[in-house]
């Protein structure tokens, strides 16, 4: 047997192995399977950015029922699933929050804006509503596109002007409750603020229960309903004087970084305003649209010259 002959018998084996896989009574190999679920699927695309494409990131986010072909809704499982897969949470500690609290809240405004019947799974419109869940997860995505343009936030101790004005993303004037729990968890080491017998694995879940219960015991209820401005929040007495003379230890002692990245970052785009800052992230989500865009169609085009093409 000669080179030739053995490499034209070698390309024909190959070509009845490629034969046979197409071959419909020869069983195929299973297909791709999710890591998480070990659900089945032939395609994968990115999870729509709910920002820019709220109806795309819905039917993105939705998993239909087999065999139903009614309207798609969203289950709050499959919310737990979207929400960890766009924001930095741990789906263990976020899913009771959202259990007892989140989508209890969302189901209720759903219904108090429809047809008032109770419910617990989010239709389209459910999601599309003021004040529900798009708008709660767009608030906390467009936080994180600021952040990652201005850097790290300047520290409560150093200058409270400052401080507010980085956390007032929408520049409404005011922090609410809720703004100023996340300020202070962004730049001061919560996991201090647990029993030192505390499991580190739990050290920061515990300090953000007691960082909560501080921030309880020194809000104003009353004068700041809607939220506090900054001349209640700086100054002698103020919010934040409050705030420091509260936590143990001296509030500089940011969280450390591991890189020295986000500390760089401050210098650099710390004169960066909100406006500039999601102008610049708008920016660059359309160039990950529009990579993903033409990844897409690069795809199809092998696709249709085939295996051989």
């Amino acid at each position: 047997l000669d080179c030739a002959e053995h490499v034209q018998d070698e390309a024909a084996d190959r070509l009845r192995i490629w034969r046979a896989r197409r071959d419909p009574r020869i069983p195929q190999p299973p297909g791709p399977v999710c890591p998480l679920c070990r659900a089945s699927f032939t395609t994968a695309s990115r999870l729509t950015d709910p920002t820019m494409d709220p109806r795309g990131f819905f039917r993105n986010a939705c998993i239909p029922q087999e065999g139903d072909d009614s309207e798609l809704r969203l289950s709050e499982k499959s919310a737990l699933g979207a929400l960890c897969a766009l924001l930095p949470i741990n789906a263990v500690s976020f899913a009771p929050r959202l259990e007892q609290q989140l989508w209890p809240a969302w189901c209720s405004e759903a219904a108090a804006a429809s047809d008032g019947q109770p419910r617990d799974t989010l239709s389209e419109a459910d999601f599309l509503i003021p004040g529900g869940m798009l708008a709660w997860l767009c608030d906390h995505l467009l936080e994180l596109k600021v952040e990652s343009q201005r850097g790290s936030p300047p520290r409560l101790s150093e200058n409270p002007r400052r401080w507010f004005s980085h956390f007032d993303y929408d520049g409404k004037g005011f922090l609410t409750k809720p703004e100023v729990l996340r300020g202070i968890a962004k730049g001061y080491d919560v996991s201090s603020l647990a029993h030192p017998e505390t499991p580190a694995r739990r050290a920061r879940t515990v300090g953000t229960r007691r960082l909560r219960e501080i921030v309880n015991g020194i809000w104003d209820d009353i004068r700041w309903k809607d939220g506090v401005r900054l001349q209640d929040f700086e100054g002698p007495g103020g919010l934040a004087e409050r705030i420091l003379a509260a936590l143990p230890g001296e509030l500089a002692s940011r969280a450390p970084s591991s890189d020295g990245v986000s500390a760089i970052g401050s210098l650099r785009n710390g004169s960066l305003s909100v406006q500039e800052a999601l102008d610049r992230a708008r920016a660059k989500d359309l160039k990950v649209v529009e990579d993903d865009n033409q990844r897409a169609q690069d795809r199809a085009e092998k696709q249709r010259q085939g295996p051989l093409g």
